[in-house]
């Protein structure tokens, strides 16, 4: 992809995600979002086919980003430290709080926010070669998923007014005692 491209394809995100901030999705228009993004609706529909393709194509990057970040930082058999993947995603959620705040914002149902906590717990419980019909193994992968996510939900969204440090600081000194 070309730069002039990526950097349209940004506008367009950046125009989508602060429009889900104002209004829910099925309230924004075409109009509305081209003009935010300072772009022709021709543009849009050159990368797009609807704001809900959209959607759905934010969504996808956004977990194959997440998924990375796991795949690098999840402890491995040798190394115990959940810390490093914690502090991944406190980085990348304090770099891109506009994309979680779509994620976890009061117009989105919980789709999202379930999707996302779903696709963490099974990496986890593959990862750990822990049977999820084992229901004490299940409980503590979503109890410890859970958490995080709903923290950083609270966080990204606002609702949680502390500093990225300081979060952290919080969140290693939980695992520590877990």
């Amino acid at each position: 992809m070309d730069r002039r491209s990526a950097k349209t394809k940004q506008a367009i995100k950046q125009a989508f995600l602060d429009l889900t901030k104002e209004k829910p999705i099925n309230k924004i228009t075409i109009a509305e979002l081209s003009q935010q993004a300072d772009i022709g609706r021709g543009t849009f529909y050159t990368h797009y086919e609807d704001i809900y393709d959209l959607r759905s194509k934010i969504i996808e990057e956004s977990i194959c980003i997440l998924t990375d970040i796991f795949d690098q930082t999840y402890p491995k058999k040798e190394q115990y430290d959940f810390r490093n993947f914690v502090h991944a995603l406190v980085n990348h959620v304090d770099e891109n709080k506009a994309v979680f705040h779509f994620f976890f914002n009061d117009f989105m149902d919980d789709e999202l926010s379930a999707q996302l906590t779903h696709i963490l717990i099974k990496r986890v419980l593959d990862e750990e070669q822990l049977d999820e019909k084992d229901i004490k193994n299940k409980v503590e992968v979503l109890f410890s998923i859970s958490g995080i996510t709903n923290v950083l939900a609270e966080w990204s969204s606002g609702h949680l007014k502390v500093e990225k440090d300081e979060l952290i600081t919080i969140l290693d000194d939980i695992i520590t005692r877990f």
